[in-house]
Formats: C-alpha cells, structure tokens, sequence
C-alpha cells in the first residue's frame, strides 16, 4: 500500500492561475541587465546536507536516500524487483488517478521504460491510451507515465530529458505523474548528475522534485498550478 504524505497546499489553484494569466505579457525585458554566462568550468557545491547521504552504503543506500527525500516532499515512492511488483504499482496508480467510473484516461511517453507497459494498458478495458503527439489530448489525461533519464538521492529529484521521451508533455501536463528510473542512475547529489553528462547537453532536461507546488509572497501553497499535483516513482531493482 503506498502512502503518501500530505503535502499541506492552502491556496486556490484556479484563483493562481487567473492571477498569473492576467500578468502574461506585462512584465517588461530587461536589457540593461542580460543574463550572465556560466564560468567554465563550473564550481563545485560543496552541500551542507550531504553528510546525510553516507558514501559508505553504496547505490543502496543511495536508493534508501533517494526515497526518503522524495516521501518528505510528498511523493510516492516503491521498489520494483519484478514484473508483479510493476504491475501492482501500475493497478495501484491507475485507482488513484481514476476519477469516476469512466476509463482512466492514460498517456505514455516514448522512455524505454515505458515500452513493457504499453501492451499491458492496451488490452485493460478500464483504461483509454491518448495520442502522445497531441499536446492538447495530453492535457486531458488522468495520468502520464514516463521513464527517468536518473535520479538524485540528496534532494529527492527524478531528471527526465525530453530527448528520450520524445517531447515534455506527459510529465508536465497530466496531474498524475508515474516515473520509472532504474537504480543503478541514482547520484548523490545534483552535481553529480550534471557532470556526468555527455557533450552537447540535452536540449531539454528537467529535474523534477516532488509534486508542482506554487507559493505567493504570503506563502500559500498552491498544488498543480506548473506541472502534476502527484507524483510516483518506481525504481527498478
């Protein structure tokens, strides 16, 4: 049984978005002061934390880390050594995104994770694969699977890269988010991940860490209002 934690929004979705679509385009470019470049190479963050995450445990303890951050934030996290235990995350996300009792409506993103569910979500009747090509058919799923390009234990953080999933929608747009990243691509900390990347950089890669949440100056959570209310991880074992 998965738990989530309650992640304590206060605010008003609609009302946020309403506020920030009234603002689009109002706010005026900044010429005087251009973004900096990064300097080459990059500094090394040394994080305060990092004592947290203990080098002597190996990748197990790295997965150990990587769940617990992203269960304190609010996620859903499991361990998959098999093809029952995927199925049975899978059964458990679809009742969770199901609202009433039409089809859960369900997209897939082109991650080869996602290849050995494909066939599997076909032939169930309770659910309706979308076209993955149609940003606004995307919009009205109820629940988006993708892979992970990896994972980063200190913060909890699942990196997808458009380049291997085909596109950016299904883990943005949908509220629910199933990410599928394999064990062995958690890193300990973000600087890791960004280093290790191979030349030219991906062009577009996003750290995703925990469910959307939004703040306003009074900092009123609001849930959704950028990216899934929910997300769940399966790390393949």
């Amino acid at each position: 049984m998965t738990t989530l934690i309650e992640p304590g929004e206060t605010g008003d979705r609609a009302a946020f978005l309403a506020t920030v679509r009234n603002a689009i385009g109002r706010a005026p470019q900044n010429h005087a002061r251009p973004i900096e470049p990064l300097p080459s190479p990059l500094p090394i963050v040394e994080y305060s934390t990092l004592g947290v995450l203990r080098t002597d445990g190996g990748q197990q303890h790295a997965k150990s880390q990587f769940g617990e951050a992203l269960t304190a934030l609010g996620g859903a996290v499991r361990t998959i050594a098999d093809g029952h235990e995927l199925a049975a995350l899978l059964d458990d996300a679809l009742a969770f995104a199901r609202r009433g009792d039409s089809p859960v409506r369900v997209v897939l993103s082109d991650d080869p994770e996602c290849d050995r569910l494909r066939e599997h979500l076909a032939a169930r009747e309770d659910v309706e694969l979308l076209d993955y090509d149609n940003a606004e058919t995307v919009a009205t799923a109820d629940l988006g699977i993708t892979g992970a390009h990896s994972a980063v234990a200190l913060t909890g953080s699942i990196v997808v890269d458009a380049g291997r999933a085909g596109g950016r929608t299904v883990s943005l747009l949908p509220p629910v988010h199933l990410a599928l990243v394999h064990a062995e691509t958690i890193v300990a900390t973000p600087g890791e991940h960004w280093r290790g990347l191979a030349e030219p950089m991906p062009s577009n890669m996003v750290q995703i860490t925990g469910p959307s949440r939004s703040a306003d100056i009074e900092l009123i959570i609001t849930l959704g209002v950028h990216g899934p209310r929910a997300l769940w991880v399966g790390v393949l074992g």
